[in-house]
C-alpha cells in the first residue's frame, strides 16, 4: 500500500522538476522566441539583496494568447562574458497557462542565500498559441547583493 501511495508522487517530482543547470521546463534547452515583441518580462526593480523577493513581469503586449508556466523560470548568472544557468528544484504541474493580449501575471522569486552577489537574468519559455512558436525569454539583466 505505501508504495502505491509514493509511485505518484515519484512520477509527479520527475514529470515538474527541472535540475538540470542548462535546460528549461523539463531539462530541454529551447532557442530564444524568434520574435518577441509586444512580449516583456522584466524585474520591476535593477536590484535586490538577498532575503528580498524579486517580482519578475510577463506582460502580453500582443495581439494573441501566449502559453506560458513560469514555474518553470529559471535564472542565469553572469560569469565573465557568458551566462551560466542556475536551473531551481521545483515542484511544478506540466501545465501550459494562457496569458490574454494586454495580461501580464508575476513570478515571486525569493533571493535565497544560494543567490551569489552578482549580475542575474531570468529566462522562462513561452508559446505563440495561434502559430505554436515558442523559446525562451530573457529579462533585462538585474543585479543581487547581500
Amino acid at each position: 500500500m505505501r508504495a502505491l501511495t509514493l509511485l505518484p508522487l515519484a512520477a509527479l517530482l520527475a514529470l515538474g522538476c527541472s535540475s538540470s543547470p542548462t535546460g528549461t521546463g523539463a531539462g530541454v534547452p529551447q532557442a530564444e522566441l524568434r520574435d518577441a515583441e509586444g512580449i516583456t518580462f522584466a524585474a520591476q526593480r535593477p536590484a535586490y539583496r538577498q532575503g528580498d523577493t524579486a517580482a519578475i513581469v510577463l506582460r502580453n503586449g500582443t495581439d494573441g494568447a501566449l502559453g506560458y508556466n513560469l514555474c518553470h523560470s529559471s535564472r542565469e548568472l553572469r560569469t565573465g562574458e557568458s551566462w551560466r544557468r542556475v536551473s531551481p528544484l521545483r515542484l511544478c504541474t506540466m501545465e501550459l497557462r494562457v496569458l490574454a493580449p494586454g495580461a501580464e501575471t508575476q513570478l515571486k522569486e525569493p533571493i535565497t542565500s544560494e543567490w551569489q552577489p552578482g549580475e542575474y537574468r531570468m529566462v522562462t519559455v513561452v508559446e505563440r498559441t495561434r502559430s505554436g512558436d515558442r523559446g525562451e525569454i530573457f529579462t533585462p539583466s538585474f543585479t543581487v547583493g547581500r
